[in-house]
């Protein structure tokens, strides 16, 4: 029962780092346990509740008795509905869609034998193979979930709940929330319901998110985000973290992609912990001296006149404004060519 409160205290830590380094997320959401840290973030209710609500979550669900199972199908859920709705009806109400993770992404939960039957029914009817059993304790968001309802319940009903002060996209409907996530049966019915990630994404794209930083132990949003949105150019998707990276190498990996996206930051604190603020220095600002060593163009009934280069240096003279300019970058593309870039444009980030 310790997993989900380990989750949610780094989810939260690593928001609250993000934030003292200046990043400003138009909107929140999460994956789950993750939408706990997302609401703690918006200020949906203090992290002291937070904490009692995870860890009555965890606990609760944890005392369950085994026998779950969970299974990533490789399609989308127009597809793996009917599948299910078929296992439902000739094995009962013991297996369910857990998440909509992207376009060929669902996830199912339940009981072992109604999983299994379920992929099996998949592969024959549609020649999709799932991908194994997760490695998980329990069939969460699945109906095996309902026997710790009303204990949570309980628990939910005494927590001090307030109007988000970051919009806040709901993994419950996909859409942003309201009023509704301040109701403790919002929280409820987030044990039980599926985890529709691919409409908050595709909810945050439609509000003007055009960069998408992941708040986690791993990169697993970062890749389920690219999946969900087809854009020219591709959106901006960071993980903070990766399994088999170091942590702090990779946090300023991310802080470097975010800038090179246009994303602001606060440069007085990012990419620092409890070091002393750094010095700001003042640079000289003048304007460069341009040479040319173009060879002229041969005279006719003459030889070549090697250029000296001494067009501007000779008489001490600068060019002209619009020569100071800085130089646009190149980078490299697809196929070897090469394009012209500028400085990105500010980006809205969502967390």
């Amino acid at each position: 029962g310790v997993t989900q409160p380990a989750l949610f205290a780094l989810e939260y830590a690593l928001a609250r780092l993000w934030l003292s380094w200046g990043l400003r997320p138009a909107f929140v959401a999460g994956h789950s346990v993750g939408e706990f840290a997302a609401a703690c973030i918006a200020g949906v209710f203090s992290l002291d509740d937070g904490l009692r609500l995870i860890a009555a979550r965890g606990r609760l669900m944890q005392a369950l008795p085994d026998g779950g199972a969970m299974a990533v199908v490789p399609a989308g859920v127009a597809q793996v509905a009917p599948v299910i709705a078929a296992i439902v009806e000739r094995m009962g109400d013991v297996v369910a869609i857990a998440g909509i993770n992207a376009p060929d992404q669902t996830v199912i939960s339940g009981a072992r034998d109604a999983v299994l039957a379920a992929c099996a029914r998949m592969k024959a009817d549609h020649g999709v193979a799932d991908r194994g059993l997760l490695d998980v304790s329990h069939a969460f968001h699945s109906p095996l979930m309902r026997p710790m309802l009303d204990d949570f319940r309980a628990v939910a009903r005494g927590v001090t709940y307030a109007r988000p002060s970051i919009g806040i996209v709901s993994g419950l409907t996909g859409r942003v929330a309201g009023d509704e996530i301040r109701d403790p049966e919002y929280w409820v019915r987030h044990v039980l319901a599926p985890v529709r990630f691919m409409d908050a994404v595709t909810c945050m794209a439609g509000h003007g998110v055009g960069a998408w930083l992941e708040i986690g132990p791993r990169a697993t949003l970062t890749g389920l985000t690219r999946a969900c949105l087809d854009t020219a150019p591709p959106p901006l998707t960071v993980a903070s973290l990766a399994a088999n990276h170091d942590d702090w190498s990779r946090m300023l990996d991310a802080l470097a992609r975010l800038h090179l996206g246009g994303v602001g930051l606060d440069w007085r604190r990012a990419g620092r912990l409890d070091q002393p603020l750094p010095r700001r220095l003042a640079l000289p600002v003048y304007p460069f001296q341009r040479s040319r060593y173009w060879l002229p163009e041969p005279k006719a009934g003459g030889g070549v006149i090697a250029a000296s280069g001494a067009d501007t240096a000779s008489t001490g003279s600068w060019p002209a404004p619009d020569q100071c300019r800085p130089a646009r970058r190149r980078a490299p593309v697809s196929g070897g060519a090469d394009r012209e870039t500028a400085p990105a444009a500010g980006r809205s980030p969502g967390l």
